[in-house]
């Protein structure tokens, strides 16, 4: 008998969750509305998503340090010093840049922005840096 007792209700919610619900709008007309569940996106999904796009960005930029570093190896530069200095300095913020990559997982909803927004900004100055360092004089 106690199962009779919850078998009804249970039955009859189930029957109403799967039907579209009628709501009345401003004007009076009714509109029929289908109840969504959307999916959650959590911060983890976020953070996963982030690293995985920012990490071949960076391996991408790493080439073209690489790149660089073996132009200047062929090249015959009377400031060879001060340059290899110059991509000893674009590698050092590379590897700040991977490290605050891999601290996205550390980072709240609130400070998830303003992470983003600086991570980018962090990537712009060295993207330019990379890509401007033989077209600047020497």
């Amino acid at each position: 008998m106690k199962t009779l007792k919850w078998t009804f209700p249970a039955l009859a919610l189930g029957v109403l969750m799967t039907f579209s619900v009628t709501q009345q709008s401003r004007a009076g007309v009714k509109e029929s509305t289908v109840m969504r569940v959307q999916p959650h996106d959590t911060m983890s999904k976020k953070v996963k998503a982030f690293k995985k796009e920012w990490n071949k960005k960076i391996d991408k930029l790493d080439k073209e340090i690489k790149k660089d570093q073996q132009k200047l190896s062929k090249a015959s530069a009377k400031n060879k010093d001060k340059l290899n200095d110059q991509i000893e300095d674009m590698k050092s913020k590379r590897d700040q840049l991977k490290q605050e990559v891999d601290a996205a997982g550390n980072k709240t909803a609130d400070q998830w922005d303003t992470f983003k927004s600086n991570v980018s900004d962090q990537y712009d100055a060295l993207s330019k840096k990379v890509t401007d360092f033989f077209n600047s004089k020497w």
